[in-house]
């Protein structure tokens, strides 16, 4: 029997079919499905606000996954929000990427998906203002 999913992806970057099938896969693993799965895939490409957007977004489109490229503070918050909302069980996944320089030219190779489980930073102020 196959398993539908949504999967909402918060990036500007199209999904390319080794992507598709290698999320497909990704899904399985971290929703624990044994089953064959089906993806329907929701797409925002617009800058977001921050991570209570984004779990507007999880909750407006019933995502059962999301994958996102976002800025760490964003990643943070929005870990924090799905703790906070009872969402905390909608995997956060990334695309990781290799960059190369061929030719002069930055390009970005796919490897695979992972899992995003926590954030943290450690920061310390430094005296820089005169």
């Amino acid at each position: 029997m196959t398993q539908q999913v949504v999967v909402l992806r918060v990036t500007r970057h199209s999904l390319t079919e080794a992507q598709e099938e290698a999320l497909r896969r990704a899904v399985q693993q971290v929703l624990g499905l044994s089953d064959e799965v089906s993806l329907t895939v929701v797409q925002h490409s617009e800058t977001v606000a921050g991570g209570a957007q984004v779990a507007d977004l999880i909750a407006q489109h019933g995502a059962q996954v999301v994958e996102v490229v976002l800025p760490i503070n964003i990643l943070a918050e929005l870990l924090g929000e799905l703790k906070k909302r009872g969402l905390n069980n909608v995997p956060v996944l990334r695309a990781v990427m290799d960059r190369r320089v061929v030719g002069g030219e930055v390009v970005f190779e796919f490897r695979g998906y992972e899992q995003i489980i926590e954030i943290s930073v450690r920061t310390q102020p430094l005296n820089t203002v005169a």
